[in-house]
């Protein structure tokens, strides 16, 4: 989405505009604050290509696994789901709010604690004394739910395992039909 503002806004795109210009942003976290996210839907308006499609059938919105960990990051909005929260798109109601990894998986108490603490320190970052008043949003999103994990994770080192495989693998059985990457 970036890349598709710069080059549009440095006349680098097919006849210097961004008219008829398509991104396809797949498992991107929250790039900007309101005033880009309105700035970017509005240059490249989402589109489907038919209805009923796959998620992956669309232009100019964020394929989301609802599983995948990254697509949750940066919005940082507390609390989670009040009436004036940001980090709801009202594309899915699924709400891509930093806070909600902590419990995206089913985790031991141990390791939610710890991915907690992991959290609570992204969100010092994002919304702390580094970034005063500047709250991330997250674009529009297409979403679709990756397979869920199995059993009670463990540790740490599985939850990490079960976080990768839901922003990689999740998105190559999704997008090719069973093939893993």
């Amino acid at each position: 989405m970036a890349l598709a503002d710069l080059f549009a806004r440095t006349g680098r795109l097919r006849n210097g505009t961004y008219v008829d210009t398509l991104i396809y942003p797949i498992a991107a976290p929250s790039t900007g604050n309101s005033y880009y996210v309105n700035e970017i839907s509005s240059m490249f308006p989402s589109t489907t290509l038919a209805s009923g499609q796959p998620a992956y059938a669309v232009w100019n919105l964020n394929i989301v696994n609802t599983l995948d960990s990254v697509p949750y990051a940066w919005c940082a909005h507390f609390p989670i789901g009040d009436d004036d929260d940001p980090c709801l798109p009202g594309v899915s109601g699924t709400e891509l709010n930093l806070w909600n990894i902590v419990g995206l998986y089913n985790a031991t108490t141990n390791t939610t604690t710890d991915v907690l603490k992991a959290v609570t320190g992204l969100t010092a970052l994002t919304s702390g004394p580094l970034s005063p008043g500047y709250l991330y949003i997250p674009h529009k999103f297409s979403p679709f739910t990756g397979p869920p994990p199995k059993g009670v994770i463990q540790n740490d080192t599985q939850w990490a395992d079960v976080a990768w495989s839901q922003h990689v693998e999740s998105y190559c059985l999704e997008y090719f039909g069973g093939i893993t990457c």
